[in-house]
């Protein structure tokens, strides 16, 4: 082998083993970002279970103030303002 060869090959040696250490960084920031992901992928399920849990507490308003527009038996437009009541739960 000659000098030159020599020098190539630690020259090669050295290039790729600066690559390797960059491609290390890659693969650990990767792994810092999927970290995060799965915090907040976690932190959004029990935001979600706390949502429902709230949802399924809560009870439905039986009285409530609705709008109404429609016609009458007359044949005029009419719309206002009622109070409701809610037979049926679902």
């Amino acid at each position: 082998m000659s000098v030159q060869d020599g020098r190539d090959l630690l020259e090669l040696i050295d290039t790729q083993d600066a690559e390797i250490q960059e491609l290390w960084k890659a693969i650990n920031k990767k792994d810092e970002q999927i970290d995060s992901l799965i915090l907040a992928s976690e932190e959004l399920v029990n935001k979600t279970y706390q949502l429902e849990t709230k949802l399924v507490k809560e009870k439905a308003k039986r009285f409530g103030i609705g709008v109404f527009a429609g016609m009458s038996q007359h044949g005029e437009a009419v719309i206002g303002i009622g109070i409701t009541y809610t037979f049926l739960k679902f």
